[in-house]
């Protein structure tokens, strides 16, 4: 075993990055932007008919204007042996699931990193250990996740939630906390065109709720030792009309208060703490591509918190192949979006909506990329406009462009705290 594994060869592979951000509601000196580093190491070695390889990657951020935003993570630290049949994975790594463009809900292995961005795909590594089977009837995957990973919180300039997030706070249903064991089965195969995947997890929600507490040391009863939790108990004293504009908050980051309405000494009390849910939930995923059509379905269904809940991602991609005879794909997104979550049962902002996109990919030397969308809500006017573009500009130094507008968002929408955040990013990435 140790032989192989002395001889293992690869070259590394370094990726920095200046990050450029510019969001109407910062005043000018809180623009700023940030550093970006990530550095890659996957060697590998070959003995008989067994791989062994280890998959190495280091990610840091600075940001010059808000700190909480620096940090670093291992988003891979891995071992795997794989031979033609089976797979052992051990570490710290990266599991990807889902077909469909706008949102993946089956995706529940690794943690969001909502320090990089609340909309983006980046995920934070994950203690793991999975084993995966292959034969005639597809492949089957088995995944221990030994350690949770709780969220991080942007900063409230760019995620402006009424109350302050307090994360250390973060309570639990499992009384083993962080340390619960979570467990998930996948299974994917292929019939002609048609790929699709069945999944089960079971263990700790990713998405957590946030609860409006009284703050720890805030003088409220029961807040000597820790944030309560217990509103009634914490705000008994208050007239009845602020107990019930308090209460009302619930648990979901769309439920804004009043604050014309509510006593400023009791808002000063409050804070929001993480709550962390034990669920089961069954996956799955279609995509069956004929010609340049991929119709996609994704969806899934999870046992949480005493109740059901059912959410699902079904459309379609057209490719348009050298459209007018540029030398260029075209693609075409029509996604609906649908979650029966309820305000107090968690947060979901895409209940029921629409996304219409189009994808260029262009066969020039600066592999140029576009990706240009709406997200139409159908219960109210409220629109989601997201623009991503990249090119390279030399051999190793390539732009990317971010652009996210938020328009005409209705009070009682569950993204209403997000109306302000429109955002324009600019990456300048260079490889070595």
């Amino acid at each position: 075993m140790l032989a192989p594994l002395m001889a293992l060869a690869g070259r590394p592979e370094l990726r920095l990055d200046a990050d450029g951000r510019w969001m109407p509601q910062l005043p000018a000196d809180e623009l700023g932007g940030a550093l970006v580093g990530e550095v890659a190491f996957q060697p590998y070695a070959r003995e008989g008919g067994l791989t062994h390889q280890l998959d190495l990657i280091a990610y840091g951020r600075y940001d010059f204007n808000f700190d909480r935003h620096s940090h670093a993570d291992a988003r891979e630290a891995a071992y795997t042996l794989a031979s033609p049949d089976y797979e052992l994975r051990l570490g710290i790594s990266r599991a990807f699931w889902g077909v469909v463009e706008a949102v993946n809900l089956v995706d529940v292995i690794n943690q969001e990193d909502w320090l990089e961005d609340v909309s983006s795909d980046d995920k934070l590594g994950q203690p793991l250990i999975s084993a995966a089977w292959s034969g005639h009837y597809g492949i089957w995957r088995a995944y221990y996740l030994p350690l949770f990973r709780p969220r991080e919180f942007p900063d409230r300039a760019l995620f402006p939630v009424p109350f302050p997030i307090e994360e250390s706070e973060a309570r639990y249903e499992s009384s083993r906390a962080e340390q619960h064991g979570d467990w998930a089965l996948r299974w994917t195969n292929s019939i002609g065109s048609l790929d699709y995947g069945l999944s089960v997890f079971e263990g700790t929600a990713r998405e957590p709720l946030l609860r409006p507490c009284a703050e720890q040391g805030s003088g409220r009863p029961g807040t000597e030792e820790q944030a309560n939790c217990d509103l009634e108990e914490a705000f008994g004293g208050e007239p009845d009309p602020v107990q019930a504009l308090i209460l009302q908050l619930g648990s979901g980051l769309g439920l804004t208060p009043s604050q014309e309405e509510l006593e400023q000494e009791a808002l000063e009390d409050i804070v929001l703490v993480p709550h962390y849910d034990q669920m089961r939930q069954y996956g799955l995923e279609l995509q069956w591509i004929t010609g340049g059509w991929a119709l996609k379905l994704e969806g899934r269904y999870r046992e949480i918190r005493g109740r059901s809940q059912l959410a699902a991602a079904t459309g379609f991609e057209y490719t348009q192949g050298t459209p007018f005879g540029w030398p260029a794909d075209f693609g075409y997104v029509v996604e609906y979006l649908y979650d029966d979550v309820e305000g107090a049962e968690g947060f979901s902002p895409l209940r029921n909506d629409l996304l219409l996109a189009w994808r260029g990919t262009f066969s020039d030397i600066a592999g140029s990329q576009i990706l240009a969308g709406v997200i139409q809500d159908l219960d109210n006017r409220g629109r989601i406009y997201s623009i991503e573009a990249s090119r390279r500009l030399s051999g190793s130094l390539r732009a990317e462009l971010d652009l996210r507008i938020f328009s005409d968002i209705p009070a009682e929408d569950p993204l209403a705290f997000l109306a302000d955040t429109d955002r324009l990013q600019l990456l300048l990435s260079y490889y070595l």
